[in-house]
């Protein structure tokens, strides 16, 4: 059970929505806003918020009781996605409700998860609207197959994958498909890639069945949390990439791999349909 503590300014602040969301599995696991070092919400976890008056946006992140309490900071937000760490990735292929059928699943997530609450009371994910002001598409449900997003590469070669929207690096590590991975996204037009807070760090040792799967990517979608595109994957050398500057740039990040293993004939199941 997670352990978030939230003062009484830091919850009438950001409300109780929010304070729910960073409960939930996928914000189990986090980089300490304070020291940087992980940390799990399942011990003692400070909801620290970085208040942007300037931007009228509140930046909701999590750090280690033992770092500090529950408080609010006053002070500029940074750029979107300057704070990506971490990255995971995960691939596998699942069975889809609208043919073709079988499709290819990429799915990325940064540790440093985020979420900004705007004067209004609208809670989002920062670097999730920059990936839609790419060309990425908020995603509605776990069955939903975006549409491409043109400008958008996916490299992968020897155990690691890029991928970028243009020449802007977003992702750089490892990444080894499950057999047949790749001929499935060519025969569909492409793998579906999701990015978002699907919750990869919160169990990262539990088998990923396709009923969790679901689960996780229903959660992400119905939360708004979770952005995604159709792209074709190419094999081979990888061309050069650039890593822009300022509030538009998108850092290269070290990953680690999470295997999602293609579920086996008879557990299979259609994203947004329980198996």
């Amino acid at each position: 059970m997670a352990d978030v503590r939230a003062s009484a300014e830091v919850e009438a602040l950001i409300g109780a929505e929010a304070l729910g969301r960073l409960s939930s599995p996928a914000f189990a696991s986090f980089n300490c806003s304070q020291c940087g070092r992980p940390g799990i919400t399942a011990q003692p976890s400070a909801v620290v918020v970085y208040l942007d008056p300037g931007q009228f946006q509140a930046r909701v992140t999590l750090a280690h009781a033992a770092c500090g309490p529950s408080r609010i900071i006053t002070a500029p937000i940074a750029p979107a996605l300057s704070a990506l760490s971490g990255m995971r990735a995960g691939g596998t292929v699942l069975d889809y409700p609208d043919p073709p059928r079988r499709r290819a699943l990429l799915m990325m997530e940064s540790r440093a998860e985020l979420i900004t609450v705007s004067a209004g009371g609208e809670i989002t994910s920062p670097w999730v609207a920059a990936l839609l002001s790419q060309g990425m598409t908020l995603m509605t449900g776990a069955a939903d197959v975006p549409p491409p997003a043109p400008g958008w590469r996916l490299r992968c070669r020897r155990g690691t994958a890029r991928t970028a929207p243009g020449r802007d690096l977003i992702y750089d590590g490892p990444f080894v498909p499950p057999r047949g991975w790749l001929e499935t996204a060519a025969a569909a037009g492409g793998a579906v890639t999701l990015v978002g807070s699907i919750g990869l760090y919160a169990t990262p040792g539990a088998p990923m069945t396709a009923t969790r799967l679901n689960g996780m990517l229903s959660q992400a979608a119905a939360a708004g949390m979770l952005a995604g595109a159709l792209i074709t994957p190419r094999a081979g050398s990888r061309p050069g990439y650039r890593r822009g500057r300022g509030a538009r740039s998108y850092r290269a990040v070290r990953a680690s791999h999470v295997t999602a293993p293609t579920p086996s004939a008879g557990t299979a199941g259609s994203p947004g349909a329980a198996t």
